[in-house]
């Protein structure tokens, strides 16, 4: 992203708490990560997503978002991580965050 290191990483920090409504487990601005972990629902045990974050030259920042169910003995998640995944993305590439 075009996003400075800082920002990006206060966007991201926003998102999985406020927007996704996810309980954060992990941040460290020094090592570039934050972990969150959704609620269980009907269709879920839950999911673990975590954020890394990269500088990438003066003004851009790398972002690796993956998401997985929380137990990893869950066989099927119905899409939920690939939705999780994806409202994500939507949501970073809007251009009010600059």
């Amino acid at each position: 992203t075009s996003l400075p290191y800082d920002r990006l990483f206060a966007v991201v920090g926003h998102y999985l708490s406020e927007v996704a409504g996810f309980t954060i487990t992990e941040k460290s601005h020094e090592a570039g990560v934050i972990s969150a972990r959704s609620k269980l629902t009907f269709r879920t045990f839950g999911s673990k997503v975590t954020a890394t974050l990269r500088k990438d030259g003066e003004n851009a920042t790398l972002l690796t978002l993956t998401s997985g169910p929380l137990l990893g003995t869950t066989l099927a998640d119905y899409g939920e991580n690939l939705r999780i995944v994806r409202e994500a993305e939507e949501f970073l590439s809007a251009s009010d965050h600059h």
